[in-house]
């Protein structure tokens, strides 16, 4: 089952994100890509605002994970369930998010949630506290990002 996830509802749940830590976003987007290798699955997450970090681009893909940003002039949320509205079977998401209000309106297309803590947990289990990031790559991480840079060679 894809995902759709509130990047900033799930980030708040993070520590370092009250002490504002750089790179947050790039490591959950690592994670996220991790996830979706490991769960062969599709993830899409959602951030308000603009990339400010990381070299993350406002619609950007990295194996079976699609990055987007909310932009100025909207959020996550109205983008969120934009791809709601668009996909042809919305039943078929699961929404990350613990915002009451999102996963009302979520639950309404038809879409399944899970709250931001339960996913946390599952992102965790794959990779515990306390791992490194200097671990090798494996072959598929290798290819996603191959894949990512071909996408942005100018």
């Amino acid at each position: 089952m894809p995902f759709i996830v509130d990047g900033n509802n799930l980030l708040g749940l993070r520590p370092e994100v009250l002490a504002k830590e750089p790179g947050i976003r790039g490591r959950l987007v690592k994670q996220l890509a991790a996830f979706a290798r490991e769960k062969r699955t599709s993830v899409v997450v959602v951030f308000d605002g603009e990339p400010e970090e990381d070299g993350l681009r406002s619609d950007m893909t990295l194996g079976r994970l699609r990055v987007l940003f909310s932009g100025r002039k909207s959020d996550a949320d109205r983008r969120i369930l934009q791809l709601l509205d668009e996909a042809r079977d919305p039943s078929a998401y699961s929404i990350v998010t613990s915002d009451r209000l999102l996963g009302d309106r979520a639950r309404q297309r038809r879409a399944r949630c899970v709250t931001a803590i339960k996913f946390r947990r599952s992102l965790e289990e794959l990779a515990p506290a306390g791992g490194t990031d200097d671990a090798p790559l494996s072959a598929d991480q290798i290819a996603d990002w191959q894949s990512w840079f071909e996408s942005h060679e100018q």
